[in-house]
């Protein structure tokens, strides 16, 4: 449940006007759409077949975001 309730709050502070461009972390890639992450893949030359967290997984990836838990470079 602590995740769930993670992502809500990622959501509140994820303005509704943002690119999945503009996203830093997965939990932001996760709250858009499907049809918007396949429209991203589309552009980018990505996979645009499987589930939602393929999707995430690829945008995610193609981002160079870094993984959940991983503590960033210092």
């Amino acid at each position: 449940m602590g995740k769930f309730k993670e992502l809500l709050q990622e959501k509140r502070r994820t303005p509704k006007e943002s690119t999945v461009e503009a996203a830093t972390t997965i939990a932001q890639v996760a709250l858009f759409s499907i049809v918007q992450l396949k429209e991203y893949c589309r552009e980018h030359d990505l996979p645009q077949s499987g589930s939602k967290l393929q999707l995430v997984q690829w945008v995610s990836v193609h981002l160079k975001l870094p993984e959940a838990g991983a503590s960033p470079d210092i």
